[in-house]
């Protein structure tokens, strides 16, 4: 078996792209943050995978379909591409905070998948997000955590991992 990798795992509205009060809703209406785009670079260049863990409700409330959730993380991924970033994978949450899933944010089962799909040494990670649901699943899965502010921050806040 192959020698487990580091990755970071990256909450993504607030964190990657701006975050909307009425939720992303089409690929157009995803905003990259450039600052976040800088970060991730930084992240690449010292080894650590990339990989978005993301609480989608948007899905659970019939705003949008799990295919046009596709759609806009096709966008996503083809914009980070752009500027030389790669994702390892995304992972998201289709369910509502009451639902009691294994997988939404601050529960750690989108982490726990990815870890076991992509092999990842969880000890040697981090979770960086805008929110203390990404700071308490990143503690819970045994990461290290990085708290940014909304919709800024990221560059600068990962010079120190």
């Amino acid at each position: 078996m192959n020698r487990p990798i580091k990755a970071a795992f990256l909450d993504r509205d607030g964190t990657i792209n701006v975050k909307r009060d009425d939720y992303v809703k089409s690929p157009g209406e995803l905003v990259i943050i450039e600052d976040a785009v800088a970060g991730m670079r930084k992240l690449q260049d010292k080894g650590y995978a990339l990989v978005v863990v993301t609480n989608q409700s948007a899905v659970g409330r019939g705003i949008i379909t799990e295919a046009e959730l596709d759609g806009i993380h096709a966008r996503m991924e083809r914009k980070l591409a752009e500027s030389d970033v790669r994702l390892a994978g995304v992972y998201f949450c289709p369910h509502l905070p009451g639902d009691g899933c294994r997988c939404r944010k601050p529960r750690t089962g989108m982490i726990d998948d990815a870890a076991y799909d992509l092999n990842i040494d969880t000890s040697s990670s981090y979770m960086i997000g805008d929110s203390a649901s990404d700071a308490e699943a990143g503690l819970s899965a045994g990461l290290g955590v990085i708290k940014i502010n909304t919709d800024g921050g990221f560059s600068g806040a990962v010079d120190r991992v």
